[in-house]
């Protein structure tokens, strides 16, 4: 009997040692299931380089345009370039572009907007951000460089106006020459009898009259011209309130996103008070006021890329003999909007 009982002892403590130790070495139903890596999505870029706009010659050596990006997870960066015809059109993937640098070609005349995909890549993940646009301008070889500011003058019949007076440049050494262009209507114009970079317009009656110079530079028997914006002036009859005097750029370029200014200069040229109104169109045809714009800057944030315009309506109110009269000048003005910097597209498969 006491043969048995030890014999159950000893065989209860091995079988108590063998349990101990498939718990200490990880064997049999007990085993511990491994905590598993949690997933770690890739960041998105930061690209910290702005858009921006290069004008050079026909076959002129441009600058190389650079992306400055980064990541804080460790991922690894790498860079697709595309270009486009225009902000709105769709962009191709230029082949061998594949670094933050890229020299663009000044092979053809025109505009060719780039913009460069930045790809964040972290254990088989991406991340992606597109650059803001660059834009390359490229000139014929003998270019003409004119302000794009639009200028209208007031006066009364038979007051002595202003000159009208041209700035142009070139960097060629090509010798300018000027052709002055006179139109009742804004849109039919006709030479007139004037060669030089100024003209003093007629006042002797009362209406609208448009002007206009054609600048040609010419070397080594090649020629190349621009025309200057429009010159408005307006003459009225005695007794009749004045068009105020504006001048104002015609043509801006600003990011999608980020708020933007147009500024006008006008002033009143007898006296009276001006009151400004702001209009907003997609197709310069359909225009829609803009409520609480009433100076003579306007501030907005374009929320979609394209081409765009604005109009501004400035009215001089003026009391001639006791009684207020207004007569009203009006300019319209191209916004071309680009993107933008961190504009975000994450890939998770």
């Amino acid at each position: 009997m006491c043969k048995k009982i030890l014999s159950l002892s000893i065989f209860f403590s091995i079988c108590m040692m063998m349990m101990f130790s498939c718990c200490e070495t990880g064997d049999g139903d007990s085993k511990d299931t491994p905590t598993p890596t949690p997933t770690v999505n890739p960041q998105t870029p930061v690209i910290s380089t702005a858009g921006e706009t290069f004008t050079y010659k026909l076959n002129e050596t441009p600058k190389a345009l650079t992306i400055t990006a980064s990541v804080s997870d460790n991922g690894e960066l790498s860079y697709q370039w595309y270009k486009s015809t225009s902000a709105e059109s769709s962009f191709t993937a230029i082949s061998d572009a594949s670094t933050k640098d890229y020299i663009p070609s000044t092979a053809a005349v025109g505009i060719t907007y780039y913009k460069c995909v930045v790809t964040n890549t972290l254990d088989g993940k991406t991340a992606t951000a597109d650059s803001s646009f660059f834009i390359v301008k490229v000139t014929e070889d003998n270019n003409v460089v004119i302000p794009e500011i639009s200028q209208i003058f007031s006066y009364k019949v038979d007051a002595e106006p202003e000159k009208l007076t041209v700035s142009a440049s070139v960097t060629d050494g090509g010798e300018l020459s000027y052709q002055w262009y006179m139109s009742k209507n804004g849109s039919d114009f006709e030479p007139i009898d004037v060669t030089g970079d100024e003209y003093t317009p007629d006042t002797s009656e009362a209406g609208t009259t448009y002007y206009k110079c054609t600048v040609t530079n010419t070397l080594d028997g090649k020629t190349a011209s621009a025309d200057t914006p429009i010159f408005t002036v307006i003459v009225t009859e005695d007794g009749e309130a004045m068009p105020p005097k504006v001048a104002a750029a015609l043509n801006y370029t600003v990011e999608v996103n980020k708020e933007s200014t147009i500024e006008i200069e006008a002033k009143s040229v007898d006296g009276g008070e001006l009151t400004y109104k702001w209009s907003y169109s997609s197709d310069n045809e359909n225009f829609t006021e803009i409520s609480d714009a009433d100076s003579s800057s306007l501030t907005f944030t374009a929320t979609e890329i394209g081409t765009f315009y604005y109009r501004c309506e400035i009215t001089n109110n003026v009391k001639v003999d006791g009684v207020t009269k207004t007569a009203t000048a009006d300019l319209t003005i191209t916004v071309v909007v680009i993107g933008g910097s961190g504009n975000i597209n994450i890939d998770f498969n």
